[in-house]
């Protein structure tokens, strides 16, 4: 990948959006959207521990990416029980 990083990344505009939803992140959450905002990853694995939101976190930069033009997201759960999380 000779990718210059800038080039490559397209940044979300989650503290706008989380503006307007009336969401403050606590601070698992902010790492989360500086890794994801990082251009210097391409991807990123969260070691958080349980009840920080990281699904909640997940669900808003899914919605992000959404927006962006031939872009897909793909949601995984390991059982289907599960899946109405999200």
């Amino acid at each position: 990948m000779s990718y210059q990083e800038t080039a490559r990344f397209i940044k979300l505009p989650i503290d706008g959006y989380m503006d307007l939803l009336g969401i403050t992140p606590n601070s698992s959450q902010n790492a989360i959207i500086n890794a994801i905002n990082n251009p210097k990853y391409r991807f990123v694995c969260a070691a958080v521990s349980r009840r920080q939101g990281k699904t909640y976190i997940a669900n808003i930069i899914g919605q992000l990416v959404t927006l962006v033009p031939n872009c897909n997201v793909l949601l995984m759960s390991p059982n289907y029980s599960l899946s109405n999380i999200i």
